[in-house]
Order: structure tokens, then sequence, then C-alpha cells
């Protein structure tokens, strides 16, 4: 996107951070909402298997970076931002801060059915007990479109995530007649993006 996702701005109070909480964003490729949240004053760690997508995000950042590696990852860390170029499924616990927050933006819906359970539980074993989320979706009939994105509805999530968090609709819009190109891709009776909180039940 060419602009900071207008969900994520009316929504981010739904979050309830504080000033130097760290959010995680999970295959976060060279979103400009990384720069947005680091405006804000949160700390961010972003992961990403494309090293183009990471390089052109340090570029636009503009920011000095240092470089290790941690386990199979390529770690570049500045002052508030640490982007870990490799496989977030083999990301661990030990490799990360508290994560008070995760910031799921079309992270899941990237992924075909055999690889989102094992997604959803990285990302539950990266969370602490008051790690919340903000996930968007999209919702639409899956035989008329190949994914990506795939289709992804509250049924599912509640599969994935509903033993471990409530799960909240905070945002949802019609967008069929703004993506014209999943209509080209075969995409005609409907497409719903929907955006969700996700709170601990033990909160």
């Amino acid at each position: 996107m060419d602009q900071v996702y207008p969900p994520l701005v009316q929504y981010l109070d739904e979050l309830q951070l504080k000033q130097d909480d760290t959010i995680l964003v999970p295959l976060c490729g060279k979103s400009m909402d990384i720069q947005w949240l680091l405006n804000k004053g949160f700390k961010v760690i972003g992961v990403e298997v494309s090293e183009k997508a990471v390089t052109e995000l340090r570029s636009a950042l503009n920011l000095n970076f240092t470089k290790h590696t941690k386990g199979h990852f390529k770690v570049f860390k500045s002052d508030d931002i640490q982007l870990w170029l490799g496989d977030f499924l083999t990301m661990q616990p030990s490799f990360l801060p508290k994560i008070d927050a995760i910031y799921d933006k079309a992270a899941l819906i990237a992924l075909p059915p055999q690889k989102r359970k094992p997604y959803a539980a990285t990302i539950k074993e990266l969370c602490s007990s008051t790690t919340r989320m903000f996930l968007n979706c999209f919702e639409y009939p899956q035989e008329t479109m190949s994914g990506p994105p795939f289709a992804v509805f509250k049924e599912e999530l509640e599969r994935l995530y509903g033993e471990q968090f409530l799960i909240k609709l905070l945002h949802r819009q019609p967008m069929l007649d703004q993506l014209s190109k999943f209509k080209q891709r075969g995409l005609k009776d409907f497409l719903d993006e929907k955006v969700y909180l996700l709170t601990p039940k033990n909160e």
C-alpha cells in the first residue's frame, strides 16, 4: 500500500499500548505502517522472508542498522526497530523480548491452508499472557479465486486462536468494487475486508 493502513490508524487505541511497548509485525514486507508505528513511539520487530523487501524497507526507514545472526535469521537492528530476515515459522520465543502486541496485516491470509495452523502456533508461542493482536482478513468465495490473499473466515480464526483469545470484529468493509484486480482473477460475488481484535481470555 502507498499509505498507512487506515484501520490501523482508526483502531490502534484498541491495542491499549503504552510508549515503548513492542509490536511484532510478522511477514512485514516493506510496509509503510512500520514507520508510522515507530513515529508513534513504539518498538517494532518485523519478520520477513524476502531479502529484497527487507533491503527496501531498511532503505525507506533511512536508519543506521547493525547486523548479526540468530538461529537461521539475519537480524538488522536500529534504536527502536529489529528486522529479522528468515522464515517466521522458525522463530523462537527466546529470540525476542516480551511482545505487547501483534500486527497481522494480511500475514495469515498470505498463507495457504496447510501453513496457517503452524503459523498460528508460532504466533501463540510468541505471545505473553497480555499480548493483544490486530488481525486483518479477507472473506470471499475461495472457489472463485485462487490466493493469495486467501479467504479466512471467523470460523477458522476461532479454530486457530479461539482457545487462547477472545475474537472481536472491529471493522468490516466491502472491497470488491475497489479492488478490480481481484475481479480480473475471477472474483465476482463479494469481497469483505475485516479487522479483528484478539485479546487474551485470561486478561
